[in-house]
This record gives C-alpha cells, sequence and structure tokens, in this order.
C-alpha cells in the first residue's frame, strides 16, 4: 500500500501553484497576503487530517475494551 508523505504533498501543490502566485503577484495581490492564504490552507487541511485521523482511529478501537 503506498504511502503518502505530506511533505511531498505541499511541495507538488506549492509547485503547480507556482503560476497562480505569480498572477497574484502581477494584479498587486501582497506578499504578507499571498502568504497568509497559503498559511491558511495548509492549516485547514492540517486540521482537517487531524480530524480524519482521530475519527478513523475512535472507529477502529470502538469494541476492543478498554485498556487495563
Amino acid at each position: 500500500m503506498p504511502r503518502v508523505v505530506p511533505g511531498q504533498v505541499m511541495l507538488a501543490r506549492g509547485t503547480a501553484r507556482r503560476k497562480e502566485i505569480a498572477m497574484r503577484l502581477a494584479l498587486g495581490g501582497g506578499r504578507a497576503r499571498i502568504i497568509r492564504q497559503l498559511i491558511t490552507e495548509a492549516l485547514v487541511l492540517s486540521i482537517l487530517g487531524g480530524a480524519g485521523g482521530l475519527l478513523r482511529s475512535s472507529r477502529a478501537t470502538k469494541g476492543q475494551g478498554r485498556p487495563a
């Protein structure tokens, strides 16, 4: 089963969005605003991924009883 490395996913996303970021800068978007957008997206993805992991682990351990 292949594994996804989060760092590689972030790098691939950044590379793919290079044109979009260049366009935003060319149209007058400030660097701070673009950085804030990228950080916000990363935080949202992290929170959703963490919540999904917690949900999946709680479902996987349901019915196993309490640990001693």
